[in-house]
């Protein structure tokens, strides 16, 4: 899972805890999370203290441009990749895009199971 946030987004700040939980629950089934802020460079000691305590790595991308992924317009924004690096879950596509516990139990549980 690629994931988008700021520390200026509420729902960001409430769903990296959930993810944070998650990716430690289902790291030995290969579950990897990885989270970028799209915070200005200024605001590193913010982003630095929201992620201490996440159970997976975190960098800053400084600017609303993520290469590949083009312009990210909307946060929190996540994007599923399999593990045969095809996108399952394009975040650009869920009406409701923060993390809930039912909502990754219906997109990353069946990808888990097969490990």
């Amino acid at each position: 899972m690629v994931s988008f946030w700021a520390t200026w987004c509420p729902h960001c700040i409430d769903e990296l805890p959930l993810l944070s939980k998650y990716a430690e629950q289902h790291a030995d089934q290969g579950l990897t999370v990885l989270a970028f802020s799209l915070d200005s460079p200024d605001a590193l000691p913010e982003v630095k203290r929201r992620s201490a305590n996440l159970s997976f790595p975190t960098g800053l991308l400084g600017s609303a441009w993520a290469g590949e992924y083009g312009r990210i317009w909307r946060l929190p924004v996540s994007f599923v990749i399999d593990r045969a690096g095809r996108l399952v879950d394009n975040g650009w596509d869920d009406e409701q895009p923060v993390w809930t516990p039912q909502r990754l139990k219906r997109v990353l549980d069946p990808l888990l199971v097969n490990f």
